[in-house]
């Protein structure tokens, strides 16, 4: 974790994110100055990450910072913000996969491999027959990373 944490001041804004992201999901509070300012950034992008960061973190930390985004302007960021207090951030993102802005589609499909829900399967199916190629590519990525995680159905009978 001292590698991410070194990193922190790197100069590119997505590289800076996604380590900052990284150490929040692992339990370190060293990237939340980075989250918190993502969180009243311009781009929609770091917003959209910073708000799935700090809901996959689920902390009443992470809860408190996500309450000013439930008046965010992207009502999808609105969304996640408030599927974070009820716990329902897969079916929101598999939601997400549905929008009519394409970059909240590549973000969702994108979001979800962190979660590694079951349920978003047939979202995320979906998804893989998207217009955007990029959101087709993030939502099969997603889906294998799904199933390669579920258990085999010959361990769980016991068979070979």
């Amino acid at each position: 974790m001292w590698i991410l944490e070194k990193s922190l001041k790197e100069t590119d804004a997505h590289a800076r994110l996604a380590i900052a992201a990284a150490l929040t999901m692992l339990g370190g509070t060293n990237g939340l100055d980075t989250l918190q300012g993502a969180l009243n950034a311009r781009e929609k992008w770091q917003r959209f990450a910073a708000v799935v960061a700090l809901a996959r973190w689920n902390t009443p930390l992470a809860q408190d910072l996500l309450k000013s985004q439930l008046e965010d302007r992207l009502p999808a960021i609105r969304k996640i913000a408030l599927a974070a207090q009820t716990g329902k951030v897969p079916a929101t993102l598999a939601e997400g996969l549905r929008d009519t802005d394409r970059e909240i589609r590549q973000y969702a499909a994108r979001a979800l491999i962190f979660f590694n829900d079951p349920a978003t399967v047939p979202a995320l199916r979906q998804a893989g027959k998207d217009s955007d190629p990029e959101v087709r590519a993030a939502a099969h990525l997603t889906l294998r990373r799904i199933e390669r995680m579920q258990p085999r159905e010959s361990s769980r009978t016991g068979a070979d």
